[in-house]
């Protein structure tokens, strides 16, 4: 199992993971949520971008029609009828910062790991992986796996580590 199927097999494509638990989220981003782009995100999210509920998809909808803009968010091309082509826009590394923080403010991202990395090594070792990945090269991944962005060889070493200890087969 190379490291890009890690990264893709803990849900962190086809934008943002499945299987999690809401952390958080502000009353501003609910009223982000409810605007034309925010009712669309959170629908494409709860079509496999990785939220198990309503309630986390507008979190993570208005946490990104907040952090970004909506004049931002047109200008990257984006619109109610299209929001598909979000995994391939062309953030600013400033923006999917904000974006992972959104995220990360708003899933709990190591039931994540567990939730997709269990079906295929059992509860053990994806419960051993996600409590020794630190949160920076958790964050990594999800920048990594939705916006495109190259895993840093510190991360991916870290991963492969934490997956030496952890039993889980990484090619």
């Amino acid at each position: 199992m190379t490291t890009h199927t890690v990264i893709r097999a803990m849900g962190v494509a086809a934008l943002l993971l499945t299987g999690i638990a809401l952390v958080g989220c502000s009353s501003g981003d609910d009223d982000a949520a409810e605007t034309p782009i925010g009712q669309a995100l959170t629908e494409k999210f709860l079509q496999g971008g990785g939220v198990t509920n309503e309630e986390e998809a507008r979190c993570v909808a208005g946490g990104f029609v907040d952090g970004l803009g909506e004049d931002r968010i047109e200008e990257l091309g984006f619109t109610p009828d299209d929001v598909d082509m979000i995994e391939g826009a062309a953030f600013t590394d400033e923006e999917i910062d904000t974006m992972v923080d959104v995220y990360f403010d708003c899933v709990d991202v190591r039931r994540v790991i567990v939730a997709n990395l269990a079906p295929d090594v059992g509860d053990e070792v994806a419960d051993c992986v996600a409590e020794n990945l630190p949160e920076d090269v958790l964050r990594d991944f999800v920048a990594a796996g939705n916006f495109g962005v190259d895993m840093p060889v510190e991360s991916d070493q870290a991963f492969r580590d934490v997956s030496a200890e952890c039993g889980l087969p990484v090619g």
